[in-house]
């Protein structure tokens, strides 16, 4: 394997997942990552609330009493993630077993949607566990203009003209990853 390419929060992955290729093959690949992010409580919350915005099935009165409870969880600024991750959790639990019984539909179902939603959380506090930024400076890392990454005080990012949701369908972002996967030079890395 050339590369192990990683996005936002699953920059964090790729990293680790590049070391233990190459422990296997004896060779680690190379490491691109996509606007790296670590994961925030603002942003857990941010997809969160998003998702309880579209239920139709609860009325504005409800949403508003479930969005207030988790803005209180972001307002409380808890420095451990995984303590307000699990509290965001189960508020959108609670309001997510509602909106889907007053659809009708049945339990299995529910839990797969809500399994779904309690993946993506139980993914963000690993992401946060790891933490890489000391590995990440050994990656090429690529950036949107519009980048909150933990990384944007390093002088030797590969900044793409575009926003975060076009950076991966960008052709400067592909041409990038064809050079590093290639092992070609890229000017302003320096290198790999």
């Amino acid at each position: 394997m050339d590369a192990v390419l990683g996005y936002c929060a699953g920059s964090v992955f790729a990293v680790r997942l590049a070391q233990e290729i190459g422990r296997e093959q004896g060779v680690e690949p190379a490491v691109v990552v996509f606007d790296p992010e670590l994961p925030e409580t603002e942003g857990l919350h941010q997809d969160l609330r998003a998702a309880i915005d579209m239920m139709t099935s609860i009325t504005p009165e409800e949403a508003a009493t479930f969005t207030a409870s988790m803005d209180a969880v972001l307002e409380c600024r808890d420095p451990d993630f995984k303590a307000a991750a699990e509290r965001l959790r189960e508020i959108y639990l609670n309001v997510a077993d509602m909106a889907f019984s007053r659809l009708g539909l049945d339990e299995d179902l529910i839990a797969e949607l809500t399994g779904t939603v309690c993946s993506y959380v139980d993914y963000l506090v690993a992401a946060q566990e790891l933490a890489p930024t000391v590995e990440w400076s050994s990656a090429t890392a690529v950036v949107s203009n519009s980048s909150r990454s933990v990384l944007d005080s390093r002088t030797d990012l590969l900044r793409i003209a575009v926003g975060k949701n076009d950076l991966l369908r960008s052709r400067a972002t592909a041409q990038v990853v064809r050079r590093v996967v290639n092992g070609n030079v890229i000017e302003n890395r320096g290198g790999r």
